[in-house]
């Protein structure tokens, strides 16, 4: 007889699985709280990671492309973005903060040309 094993999972009301949040939907929750009118705009969104810190650790990537998948924003460089709305800013810059990044943005007046 082969066994079955079973894995019971908390299920919402409409029948979905529920499993952990992933640190990228906490900090979409999290903006939706702290910036409750959203500007659309450009933003530019630079972070730095230390070096005594050592390498940046691959999640931090894993959850900035979930948030990419979620939000308005594009690399510019590899520590700077430019986003689209102020909501978008915000998120890469608590997801940036929460592994150990210093985190400034800029709200773009205007872009000149060359």
């Amino acid at each position: 007889m082969i066994g079955l094993y079973v894995s019971i999972s908390p299920v919402n009301t409409v029948g979905i699985v529920r499993g952990r949040k992933s640190l990228a939907d906490i900090i979409l929750e999290e903006v939706e709280v702290k910036v409750k009118n959203d500007k659309r705009g450009k933003y530019i969104v630079v972070y730095d990671f230390s070096c005594e810190r050592g390498n940046i650790p691959n999640r931090f990537y894993r959850n900035l492309d979930k948030l990419r998948a979620k939000l308005y924003f594009e690399s510019f460089q590899k520590s700077v973005f430019v986003a689209y709305s102020l909501k978008s800013a915000y998120a890469i810059a608590l997801l940036a903060r929460h592994y150990g990044a210093s985190v400034r943005i800029f709200e773009v007046k205007r872009e000149v040309k060359v």
